[in-house]
């Protein structure tokens, strides 16, 4: 995942790192919804990090919106 991630810091590469951000975030954070819906209750600490990776999701899809429509 790394390598990834090092990959798309080129400049040229960030719509790719946008995509990459938002292809592992996306089903980690429906993982952790479902699972912590049915381990109710859980600690506050996973509910922090369901609410980072909400955000991390939602500003990778927000930096990737420029760049829908062009090739």
């Amino acid at each position: 995942m790394v390598l990834f991630f090092l990959l798309a810091s080129n400049p040229a590469y960030f719509r790719l790192g946008l995509l990459i951000s938002a292809g592992f975030y996306a089903p980690i954070l429906l993982y952790r919804i479902s699972a912590s819906l049915l381990n109710r209750p859980v600690p506050s600490s996973v509910l922090g990090t369901i609410v980072l990776e909400a955000v991390l999701l939602v500003a990778a899809l927000w930096l990737y919106h420029p760049f829908l429509g062009r090739e």
